[in-house]
């Protein structure tokens, strides 16, 4: 994994990850971390006489990464999918997209962390539907998030956390008790915490005791200052100890995360998905297990989001085929329409107004009859599942059908209107299955009531100015 930390050590100059990490104590000025917290602020760090935003910032570390995947794989990542935290809003989202881009990434797709996790840990079966708790403890952030699936769809019901607790709280404990212990056995020496040297090298080893606690019991640090040795002996017990309102303060807000999704109708859990390299501290899904009587399931949590997003990758481009597969369908139907109406206008020439307002006033009064059937559920974004998409692409293109018809039987010179109709159907529809039909969910039953009151008028018009 790569620390989200940037050294701007000269104008000229920005090194990422580990080594940035190193020299956070001892150039404090010169180095950024925790960028995502100012994600979406307008705010700006000055560095070397130059202001950064934190999209330039992230657009460092995002190049980093886009560098080392080259450097182990051999090939360009220009396409990428980037996750970000549940709490994450348009403002922080958009931040991202265009952190991207200056880059000089194409953004495909931003999404959730904790369903990037949660398809990591496969939890996520189309077939089956579940309710998942991610507790999703990082470096810097913590965040716990209901999600469910239901029919295929994806949806969060809640999301909350602290955006100023992660794991290096843990490791800010273990270094001021490092500290208190060289002070009581050497009292004669100055504060430890006084050097900038010493404190950067507490740190480091207060950072490898906690991982080192988390697979024994014990470890042994070696506390050096002005010439002066401290040995630490530290146990997991301990450590537990002193930072037990620490995690306390994690289950306090996954409990007010459980008791907001009971407000909204769900109360069981199938699963509990941990995500953050600090969850693989045993007291973390200890103390989950005893509390919620789930057990936790702990897989690879430094890098389940990377993997889900990965993972997403795929089903994106199945959305693009599906989308360009049902966009050309219902994109030609309005053309065939045209091409039937006209082959039935020379039979039906007397009445033809007549058969337009019908079929207009029948399509209306369809999607406004649809549109009050509809409940709530309903309204969630569609996924991606064939059985879905066909049935909605048969009801759509008998509709788009009916208006190529009614085109025909209004007049020979309405086929650029027939063209129209079928290029922005199919161009909606493909947006549409990519974007997982969000758009449509978006307007609502109140659109497409509103769209069925406008066709009914439109074929009214026709009749009126057919009958003066």
């Amino acid at each position: 994994t790569t620390p989200s930390v940037v050294y701007f050590e000269s104008a000229d100059n920005v090194v990422v990850g580990a080594p940035a990490k190193d020299t956070a104590v001892l150039s404090p000025d010169l180095v950024v971390s925790l960028i995502k917290r100012d994600m979406g602020h307008d705010v700006t760090r000055e560095l070397h006489g130059r202001d950064h935003s934190p999209e330039e910032i992230s657009a460092f570390i995002l190049r980093k990464l886009v560098a080392d995947a080259k450097a182990t794989t051999g090939e360009d990542a220009d396409d990428v999918v980037i996750t970000v935290p549940a709490y994450f809003g348009a403002a922080e989202r958009d931040a991202t997209r265009k952190a991207g881009h200056i880059a000089g990434l194409n953004v495909i797709d931003i999404i959730s962390e904790p369903v990037a996790a949660a398809i990591t840990y496969g939890v996520l079966n189309p077939d089956q539907d579940r309710t998942i708790l991610v507790y999703d403890l990082g470096g810097g952030t913590f965040d716990t998030t209901v999600i469910t699936l239901r029919d295929g769809d994806i949806s969060v019901v809640c999301t909350d956390g602290d955006h100023e607790l992660g794991g290096a709280d843990w490791d800010a404990r273990l270094v001021e008790y490092l500290a208190e212990r060289f002070t009581e056995e050497h009292p004669d020496v100055g504060d430890p915490l006084e050097d900038r040297h010493t404190e950067q090298q507490l740190r480091h080893d207060a950072e490898e005791a906690k991982k080192a606690l988390s697979l024994r019991t014990g470890h042994t640090v070696r506390v050096m200052h002005e010439g002066r040795v401290a040995v630490v002996e530290l146990t997991r017990e301990r450590f537990e100890e002193i930072t037990k309102d620490l995690l306390d303060r994690t289950i306090e807000i996954t409990g007010r995360t459980l008791a907001t999704a009971a407000g909204k109708g769900v109360t069981d859990y199938d699963d509990l998905v941990l995500v953050g390299g600090s969850t693989k501290m045993p007291a973390v899904a200890q103390r989950l297990a005893s509390e919620l009587s789930l057990k936790p399931k702990v897989q690879d949590p430094d890098l389940a989001v990377a993997k889900g997003a990965a993972l997403d990758r795929p089903q994106w481009r199945e959305a693009f085929r599906t989308g360009l597969i049902f966009g050309s369908i219902e994109g030609a139907t309005p053309l065939i329409g045209w091409a039937a109406g006209r082959a039935a206008s020379g039979y039906i020439a007397a009445f033809d107004h007549w058969v337009a307002f019908a079929l207009l006033a029948g399509i209306g009064a369809k999607m406004i009859r649809d549109s009050f059937l509809r409940d709530e559920e309903t309204q969630k974004p569609r996924n991606h599942s064939f059985r879905v998409l066909a049935v909605t692409a048969v009801g759509t293109s008998i509709d788009a059908l009916a208006v190529g018809v009614t085109l025909a039987l209004i007049g020979a010179n309405i086929l650029v209107n027939a063209l129209a109709i079928g290029a922005a159907t199919f161009t909606m529809t493909t947006i549409g299955v990519m974007a997982g039909h969000r758009l449509g969910a978006r307007l609502g039953k109140h659109a497409e009531a509103l769209g069925g009151v406008v066709l009914i008028l439109i074929g009214a018009a026709i009749l009126f100015e057919h009958i003066a």
